[in-house]
C-alpha cells in the first residue's frame, strides 16, 4: 500500500488519506464519489475498499457480501538467521482442524506466524485479541515452530469482505461499465494483488482480462 501510493503521488496524482466514500455511481461519461456535500467526477473508477466495500455495492451484490475480522500475529525468532527470505519461504501447515501460516522475517527479528480460518463476523471490528485466540495462537506456534518464542510481540485485527461462493468480486456491474470492483478477496487479495491489480486496470480502460474469467460481480444480480 505505501509503496502504490508513493508510486502515484510521483506520477502526479492526489492522495486523499481518512477519506471515507458514501456513494458511487454513474453519470454520462463519468463516475460520481461523493461523502457528505463533496463530490468529486472521474473518468473511470477501481474500487478497492476491502472490508468498507459492501456500501458501494448495489443490493443483489450486497446481500452476497459480509465483512468479517481477520487477524495477524508475529513472533521473535530464537535464531533469527534461519527465518530469513533464503531459507525460509512463505508457509502454511496444516494438522487435523489446525492450521498456521505466515511468511519470513523482513526484519531479521520477528516472524509473522497466524492462526489461519479464525475470521469472524464483525460489523465493528475489536482490534485486541481475546485471551482465547492469544492462548490457541501461543499453543499452535510452540507445537508447529519451536524456532519461535511463543509469545506474540505484535498483532493486529482488521475487516476483510468475504463473498458467499470465497470468490473474489473483480468486473464491472451491467450499466456500470466505468467502475470496476476488486474487492471480497475472502482474505486471499494481498497473495494475488498484483494479478487482480493489473486485470482491474485492463478493465477500466476496457479491454479483455482473461485473470477475471468467473469473477465478475454480475454473478450474483438476478437474470
Amino acid at each position: 500500500m505505501t509503496a502504490a501510493t508513493e508510486a502515484a503521488r510521483a506520477a502526479g496524482a492526489e492522495v486523499l488519506e481518512g477519506t471515507g466514500i458514501d456513494e458511487i455511481h454513474e453519470e454520462a461519461g463519468s463516475v460520481v464519489l461523493r461523502r457528505g456535500t463533496r463530490t468529486w467526477r472521474f473518468e473511470r473508477v477501481i474500487v478497492t475498499a476491502g472490508g468498507w466495500s459492501a456500501h458501494l455495492l448495489p443490493p443483489p451484490v450486497a446481500a452476497a457480501v459480509h465483512p468479517r475480522r481477520n487477524y495477524l500475529t508475529w513472533f521473535v525468532a530464537r535464531r533469527p538467521e534461519e527465518f530469513t527470505p533464503e531459507r525460509f519461504p512463505v508457509f502454511i501447515r496444516i494438522e487435523s482442524d489446525r492450521s498456521l501460516y505466515g511468511a519470513p522475517s523482513t526484519d531479521g527479528v520477528t516472524v509473522k506466524a497466524t492462526l489461519d480460518g479464525r475470521s469472524t463476523h464483525a460489523d465493528r471490528v475489536r482490534r485486541e485479541l481475546t485471551e482465547e485466540e492469544i492462548a490457541e495462537t501461543h499453543e499452535t506456534v510452540a507445537e508447529f515452530l519451536p524456532g519461535l518464542v511463543p509469545s506474540i510481540v505484535r498483532a493486529d485485527a482488521f475487516p476483510d469482505l468475504f463473498t458467499a461462493d470465497h470468490a473474489p468480486l473483480l468486473g464491472s456491474l451491467p450499466g456500470r461499465p466505468r467502475t470496476v470492483f476488486a474487492t471480497g478477496f475472502s482474505g486471499l487479495g494481498f497473495k494475488v494483488a498484483p494479478a487482480s491489480a493489473e486485470a482491474a486496470v485492463s478493465m477500466a480502460f476496457g479491454e479483455p482480462a482473461t485473470e477475471a474469467n468467473g469473477l465478475h460481480p454480475d454473478r450474483f444480480v438476478p437474470a
